[in-house]
């Protein structure tokens, strides 16, 4: 296969590219791989749909691009989800709060929170990888299958394709002849999908996928819309962005659902286990009852305290440990989402009402069809109040919480520019291209992410 070019972020647009990232079989590797895919993804979006007004473009004639002069899509998100938030829950660092704590405890609870997100055989790890694996294959190829529709053109062998086909699409010059549904789907799910982690294999991948493809379609209403009319309403065009975005992050959601709830239980279940077995030899020891009786009754009457604490270990895992971190700011989940700017609204003017009195006749209804599921999407998750507020997640096994939290990031910070700086430097993206691990992370909290300069400041 042809590696892509890091100068030309559409030449990741490739299925056996794709095919590459999810077959290495090392951690750090793929998800350094995964976070330059998805920076590059974004950056091709932006550039197919937005063109001379893309920031790419923007950059050239001006180094730096202000906010609210772009547009962000779900993958500059990912970006730093992947790069941020997969460290602070996994155990590659230390845990970055326990800050309400007193110093004597925070010393004695932190070597424990490392101690326990290490347990049980490294489940975390799997689990985490097998989350951001299973993300990273249902979006990316339902993204390429969206554009290719749209007659985008997309590298590689594409899903149940044989290299024969391929070939004579090749020389014929086809820009587009899908692979039938059946075939796609079973090309889909021999992927090798929760091989190597603690959730349960399921064929509701494929659901997935296909609601992501259905999304990314979004894309191509917003390109169109855009080719024939290039001063089209922008407010509109900011909304279906937006509706992309949350309908991407509610996929990606519920796709993890499982590996989110066996990672916070993780602690509390492995604490009681040893519990229950230390109560077994209590038993056995001084009472004379057997061993398999006590463990048969113990999980019964320790329920009630396995509840109690098993819902006090998610509420302090979500508000002291799970953070994210973005170029210019640090968030933590289990806290309110600040303003970006406080002296500034909370929403940017076009997603302050999400209402639209006027019909759209132009194209069909797809674009009034799309706002109104957008619609609906914020009266299903939306818990806040217009600042933010509210928008704190209690329990990160929550669904509903992640999204309340997730859509409020979103809605706030679609129009942050310096969510659209590159995590790697021109170096490190060709050593990732080349499996080789970056010499800097791209972490924002480790001050590893330069932004792109100032033509101003420069002169």
């Amino acid at each position: 296969m042809n590696l892509p070019d890091p100068e030309d972020p559409s030449t990741f647009l490739s299925y056996d590219w794709i095919r590459l990232v999810a077959n290495t079989p090392e951690n750090d590797m793929r998800s350094a791989q995964i976070a330059l895919t998805y920076s590059k993804f974004a950056s091709a979006i932006d550039d197919c749909l937005f063109k001379d007004r893309s920031i790419s473009n923007s950059q050239k004639r001006t180094y730096k691009v202000a906010d609210g002069a772009c547009e962000l899509n779900w993958f500059h998100f990912a970006t730093w989800a992947v790069l941020t938030a997969g460290r602070n829950i996994g155990n590659t660092r230390a845990p970055q709060r326990l800050n309400l704590l007193p110093n004597r405890w925070r010393n004695q609870l932190s070597p424990a929170v490392i101690h326990a997100r290490a347990e049980d055989n490294q489940r975390i790890g799997r689990t985490l990888a097998w989350a951001q694996r299973s993300i990273f294959m249902t979006v990316s190829f339902a993204l390429l299958a969206a554009l290719e529709q749209e007659g985008v053109e997309v590298a590689g062998r594409r899903l149940g394709e044989t290299r024969e086909q391929r070939e004579n699409r090749e020389k014929t010059g086809e820009r587009f002849n899908p692979v039938d549904e059946k075939t796609t789907k079973t090309a889909f799910l021999s992927l090798g999908w929760g091989k190597d982690a603690d959730c349960k294999e399921t064929e509701d991948a494929w659901g997935y996928y296909k609601l992501s493809r259905d999304a990314f379609a979004v894309f191509g209403l917003i390109k169109s819309t855009l080719r024939m009319d290039p001063k089209f309403d922008v407010d509109v065009i900011s909304r279906l962005m937006l509706y992309v975005n949350v309908m991407t992050t509610a996929i990606e959601q519920k796709l993890i659902d499982d590996g989110v709830r066996a990672i916070v239980d993780t602690a509390p279940e492995h604490a009681f286990d040893v519990l229950e077995g230390r109560l077994a030899q209590i038993g056995d020891r001084f009472f004379r009852v057997p061993k398999q009786l006590t463990l048969f009754v113990a999980p019964g009457r320790l329920k009630p305290a396995r509840d109690v604490a098993n819902k006090a270990w998610g509420r302090l895992l979500t508000d002291q440990l799970f953070v994210m971190a973005l170029p210019g700011e640090t968030l933590r989940v289990g806290r309110d989402i600040p303003p970006r700017d406080p002296r500034r609204p909370f929403y940017p003017r076009a997603l302050r009402n999400l209402r639209n009195d006027d019909a759209i006749e132009n194209d069909g209804g797809k674009i009034d069809d799309a706002l109104e599921d957008l619609r609906r999407l914020m009266f299903r998750f939306d818990r806040t109040t217009f600042d933010g507020r509210g928008s704190g997640a209690q329990d990160w096994r929550s669904f509903e919480s992640r999204m309340n939290w997730a859509i409020t990031l979103l809605r706030s910070r679609q129009r942050d520019a310096s969510l659209s700086w590159s995590p790697f430097s021109r170096a490190d993206a060709r050593r990732i291209i080349a499996s080789e691990l970056p010499e800097r992370s791209g972490d924002p909290m480790e001050l590893e992410v330069l932004p792109p300069l100032d033509r101003g400041a420069s002169a």
